[in-house]
């Protein structure tokens, strides 16, 4: 399931145009991006099937979300589904639109907010809100499930475009590529990036409305590691050409410092799995473990 749903969702992306335009790309509730979103069925891909939906589990979708950062998409898509299938399971009828999780920043028709117990769906453009009871995980928790995906997926593109660029820029008479000391760094690169798509499909359970919070943690934690490292280590490597406006480096490793800071930062979550490791009664290792075994 998850290669052909990685297959049709990458031609999906690839359909709304190259990466370069994803600053400037529109993906408002009436363009033309989001409509063919919307009309490629996936928004419902979590919604249950006697709601209408195709009732994929939370897990499946991890790949998507990965896409999704790979190619710098703006619109929150996997959000969108996470709403839509709560908003079924609740008994209401999502809106068209894309719809936010809590405060991420990103642009959306609708925004989800968590009120403790309850959930708020408010339009964008103002109006009323629409409440109801909610006992699931917080939203805060699916919002970094979210990025982390995200950022997962855009450390791996940002390897890609180092790797490739270091077999074709040649100092001293060969290709940096060659170098010892450029192949270590590359190396380590590809260790994050490996770490950073291992802890953040953690964090991608069967059962979205069961993400446990030192899961969530984990994943945001990890992959803002690999961020900050891989976006550093590509511009060493880049030189001054990563940062000019012409180069697509820049676009990835300006949206990796965003989401690396969206709903807090390391810090943040560091010290919320450090208050779980205390309240927690065995050794470190067990700890780890009984965070795997949450799945």
């Amino acid at each position: 399931m998850d290669d052909m749903l990685s297959e049709q969702f990458d031609r999906l992306l690839t359909g709304l145009g190259p990466i370069e335009q994803t600053d400037t790309l529109d993906t408002g509730p009436k363009s033309e991006a989001w409509r063919a979103i919307a009309e490629s069925g996936f928004l419902d891909a979590l919604t249950p099937e006697e709601h209408g939906g195709a009732g994929v589990p939370f897990s499946e979708i991890f790949p998507l979300a990965v896409a999704l950062g790979r190619r710098l998409t703006p619109a929150p898509v996997i959000e969108t589904m996470i709403a839509r299938a709560i908003l079924a399971r609740a008994g209401h009828e999502p809106p068209e639109g894309s719809i936010a999780l809590g405060d991420t920043g990103e642009t959306a028709a609708w925004r989800l907010r968590d009120l403790g117990g309850r959930l708020a769906l408010e339009p964008a453009a103002g109006g009323a809100d629409t409440e109801f009871a909610w006992n699931g995980s917080p939203l805060r928790n699916l919002a970094v499930a979210t990025l982390a995906a995200r950022m997962a997926g855009a450390v791996e593109a940002v390897l890609t475009m180092t790797i490739d660029y270091a077999l074709i820029r040649k100092q001293f008479g060969r290709e940096i590529g060659k170098f010892q000391a450029v192949q270590q760094q590359l190396a380590v690169m590809a260790e994050e990036v490996a770490a950073a798509s291992a802890a953040a499909r953690l964090a991608f359970v069967d059962d979205f409305t069961a993400l446990p919070s030192g899961l969530a943690a984990a994943a945001k934690l990890r992959t803002g590691e690999a961020a900050l490292l891989v976006a550093t280590t590509a511009h060493a490597l880049h030189g001054a050409i990563g940062i000019s406006k012409e180069h697509t480096l820049q676009l990835f490793t300006r949206r990796l410092h965003r989401w690396r800071l969206a709903e807090g930062s390391g810090p943040y979550w560091g010290l919320l799995i450090g208050r779980e490791r205390l309240a927690y009664p065995g050794g470190s290792v067990d700890f780890v473990r009984t965070l795997a075994d949450a799945r």
